[in-house]
């Protein structure tokens, strides 16, 4: 039977000695991959992804932790983002549309059965992270099922559509901060007013703290940028002063911000620069979207080829993010329920609660891929449940 037809596409090559999928400036043939969950599941094998997913993972941890345990805030809110803190997550739902973006390339599949698996990935997430809003809303599993549950309608728009969409998300996302929906999403619980429905849509759509607005947006440039080379030559490529200058951009807004308004509260256990700098919505969708293309462009550069000893455990939390993640919300909400919380006031306490917090979780899941499956729990099911996973 002769082999599956290959197809040639720009800026692709295949590594034949490992099954990784490179991106260079040339072109050439790419083999034939039964499972097309492969490009989602690896990161397109390229370091400099794998080691900014793991940086976005982590931080949004410690993010979680900071916010819930150590302050322990009793109510959420979004006319403000803090600029070290929440560019974790901003990092990681921009990963999350740049991995899209490189799945779309693969023509070896049908774009049909591509856009079916991002969907059912997307229903897959949404409905974890449903299980959490109860007990945790302040999770990353909604965002990111909405994202990819509403992906297929756009991932085939051509780039200035997407940059459209991107500048109406943003707009939208400004113009309705200060709605008169009344939503009360606590960090240790979850408490709608009113009839419920309409709250909770609300809450899904741009009243809570990980809603579908603002942060779209950064799925949105993500994508609009997985569509370039993504393994330019040099340091600084051209995405990368376009990246400066919106860094340049966002702090004038800043600057027209504080002009306009007053800051809020500080955080409780880490009132120090900079974790306690924050940011205007507007200024921080600007900033932040420079900020990581020019982290993921410095990323891919400086690990292009590096082989340490270190690949291992950064291609492993990269391939394992949800689950960890998973693990350690549900840790949080022990935490939370279990221990007086005044004692995690004091940073250094809270410091070692957070490195044992995300050392468990990561060695958890490792202990969970060296002794049961070498996928990690949450990173099964969506393969399964998709259809992506094929029997050997």
């Amino acid at each position: 039977m002769p082999p599956p037809t290959t197809h040639t596409f720009p800026h692709l090559t295949f590594n034949p000695v490992s099954p990784i999928l490179r991106l260079t400036s040339r072109s050439s043939e790419l083999p034939y991959i039964r499972d097309h969950s492969f490009l989602m599941a690896r990161s397109n094998g390229i370091m400099g992804i794998d080691f900014g997913y793991a940086v976005a993972l982590l931080g949004t941890m410690i993010s979680g932790c900071v916010f819930s345990v150590g302050d322990r805030l009793t109510m959420l809110s979004h006319e403000h983002y803090y600029a070290l803190f929440d560019f974790f997550p901003a990092l990681f739902f921009f990963l999350n549309g740049v991995k899209l973006s490189l799945t779309m390339r693969d023509r070896r599949v049908s774009m049909r059965k591509l856009l079916s698996y991002v969907a059912k990935r997307g229903g897959i997430l949404l409905t974890i992270g449903f299980v959490f809003i109860g007990i945790w809303p302040l999770n990353l599993f909604v965002p990111c099922g909405l994202f990819f549950l509403v992906a297929p309608v756009f991932a085939q728009w051509n780039n200035v559509i997407i940059r459209i969409l991107a500048v109406a998300s943003a707009l939208i996302a400004i113009m309705i901060i200060n709605t008169d929906v009344e939503t009360f999403p606590l960090y240790s619980g979850f408490q709608l007013q009113g009839s419920g429905m309409r709250e909770l849509v609300a809450f899904l759509l741009f009243n809570g703290y990980y809603s579908f607005l603002p942060w779209f947006v950064f799925f949105l440039v993500g994508f609009d940028y997985g569509r370039t080379d993504i393994r330019p030559k040099g340091l600084f490529p051209p995405s990368s002063f376009v990246a400066i200058a919106l860094i340049a951009v966002g702090i004038f807004i800043e600057m027209q911000c504080h002009k306009l308004y007053n800051p809020i509260d500080e955080l409780n256990s880490l009132r120090i620069f900079p974790f306690s700098l924050k940011l205007f919505i507007p200024s921080f969708i600007v900033m932040m979207a420079g900020i990581c293309i020019l982290f993921v462009n410095t990323s891919v550069f400086l690990l292009r080829r590096y082989s340490g000893k270190l690949v291992k455990p950064i291609t492993s939390i990269s391939g394992s993010k949800y689950s960890i993640y998973a693990v350690q919300l549900l840790f949080a909400f022990i935490t939370i329920r279990t221990f007086n919380l005044i004692m995690f006031h004091d940073k250094y306490f809270l410091l070692v609660y957070i490195v044992g917090d995300l050392l468990l979780c990561i060695w958890l899941i490792a202990l969970w891929r060296k002794k049961v499956d070498e996928v990690a729990p949450i990173e099964r099911l969506i393969k399964r449940v998709s259809g992506s996973a094929k029997k050997s």
